[in-house]
């Protein structure tokens, strides 16, 4: 049986055992040996250990490189010309809210047309293609390398500690059904928070809501065992954004709706001062001058925008059906947690009343399962039917066994944003000074953390002048590690 302590037990686990970037008392004798400066990073998430030294959303504190100079005290405005964030998802939503919150000029720019609601209580907005087909699970679940887990356990914590966002989530936990391992479980991590392999008896009191008691049609006869997350969840996308982007906008940042980008402008010098674009599909070119320009437009990175700078990503296509009761009684069970189920190859979970259920492409822990094939509009009920009934089969919610019917299947479908290595990519391109690029899967459990610290380096870039990377925390993520 596997059993870890509470969230602050595990951070401090963290500090002692994996100091790589936690670890806020190590000395690295290492760069010592070799001569080389080391950059000097620390993420402490103890309010009571170190109070941070600047003000940021979610009171974390980040120590820079002794080659890099922090200028995040400089209050106010950095520059009449705005900093232009291209992508209006949850990563730029987010980068664009954190560089306002420091005071910066800042245009976010879409393709989309209903990036803000009319009303405040408007509801129907446009959060991004990727954003909107989310699953919105927030995890570190196996995730490797360990680096990498470590980023997505700091981007949890952000969502726990952030003024705007922490109260979105839902933290339900999650309940992962897998095939049975011979030896060591690859969910046997002293990393992460963990409780299995459970009992059914245990998994039906975790979430009444799914029946385990049935005899499943099993692949191959595979044996099967259940983990619980205790400190994962999930959150509504469209929600999130909307706040980001509302908060934005009550900070001075401008909305630039229905625009096509056609290319970056430079000068002599090979520096990004602007933008050429159009606008609602319009003939007619305009330009904005630019201090710098952010790109954060998910599977669209690797647009001919960015000239000669290369980010591979993959195809990763994924669907989520949505189905909603009718007639729901008071008395109903519903779904308290997130289960995944790996071996059948389908997830679910309940937002605001509506199931969302995937269909096999959930990647979970860096392994994927065979690529979705885009769904074709002529076939949305269709396939979002057949998911719908395949969790009924497999996961067994009480919501698809009940004889209350579902309302008509909504299906969301995108290429999701995945660098082909399958880690995020952020930071400055060397080669094209005035370009911070920003893309990565992840994007919601990563998204506020992520922002929080692109918009200290942008901030940081246009207060000193210098187009140098500041957080030792991303190294492992810089665009340059794709140089050819």
């Amino acid at each position: 049986m596997i059993g870890f302590g509470s969230t602050g037990d595990l951070f401090g686990d963290f500090e002692i055992q994996n100091p790589r970037h936690l670890d806020s008392r190590r000395q690295r004798s290492d760069a010592a040996k070799t001569g080389k400066e080391e950059a000097e990073v620390r993420a402490v998430t103890f309010d009571a250990v170190l109070q941070p030294h600047y003000n940021t959303a979610s009171g974390m504190f980040f120590l820079t490189s002794t080659q890099a100079s922090l200028a995040n005290e400089v209050p106010g405005p950095t520059s009449p010309k705005p900093v232009v964030v291209i992508g209006a998802g949850m990563l730029g939503s987010s980068i664009a809210y954190h560089l306002s919150q420091r005071g910066v000029n800042v245009i976010l720019m879409d393709i989309k047309t209903n990036l803000l609601p009319i009303h405040s209580s408007e509801k129907d907005i446009d959060p991004g293609t990727a954003t909107a087909s989310s699953f919105a699970w927030l995890n570190a679940n196996n995730k490797a390398p360990l680096e990498y887990q470590q980023l997505n356990i700091l981007g949890m914590e952000t969502w726990k500690r952030h003024d705007l966002l922490k109260k979105y989530p839902n933290w339900s936990g999650s309940l992962i059904r897998k095939e049975q391992s011979n030896g060591r479980s690859n969910m046997d991590s002293p990393h992460y928070s963990c409780v299995g392999p459970l009992s059914i008896k245990v998994v039906a009191q975790l979430e009444p809501g799914i029946d385990f008691s049935a005899q499943l049609m099993r692949p191959n006869d595979v044996k099967e065992e259940t983990y619980f997350f205790p400190q994962e969840g999930h959150v509504n996308p469209i929600e999130v954004v909307k706040a980001l982007r509302l908060s934005a906008k009550s900070n001075g940042v401008s909305f630039y709706q229905g625009v096509q980008i056609q290319e970056l402008a430079r000068d002599k010098r090979g520096h990004v001062v602007g933008i050429k674009f159009t606008v609602n599909g319009a003939t007619d070119e305009q330009f904005l001058e630019s201090a710098m320009v952010v790109v954060a437009a998910g599977s669209n990175t690797s647009m001919p925008l960015l000239g000669n700078v290369h980010i591979p990503l993959k195809y990763e296509p994924g669907v989520l059906a949505y189905g909603n009761r009718l007639n729901v009684n008071a008395n109903e069970r519903s779904l308290r947690r997130i289960f995944v189920d790996t071996i059948y190859k389908s997830h679910i979970l309940q937002r605001d009343g509506t199931l969302v259920i995937g269909g096999g492409d959930l990647i979970v822990g860096g392994s994927e399962t065979t690529a979705s094939a885009i769904v074709k509009p002529a076939d949305v009920e269709g396939v979002g039917i057949a998911m719908l009934n395949k969790a009924a089969r497999s996961i067994k919610p009480f919501e698809l066994q009940s004889k209350t019917p579902l309302e008509a299947v909504r299906v969301t479908h995108a290429n999701r944003p995945m660098p082909v290595d399958g880690l995020p990519v952020i930071g400055f391109i060397d080669s094209v000074p005035g370009l911070y690029v920003t893309v990565t899967h992840s994007g919601i459990t990563l998204g506020p953390l992520l922002g929080e610290l692109a918009a200290l380096e942008v901030h940081n870039s246009l207060v000193s002048g210098e187009h140098r990377h500041l957080l030792r925390i991303l190294d492992d993520y810089r665009p340059s590690r794709f140089r050819k």
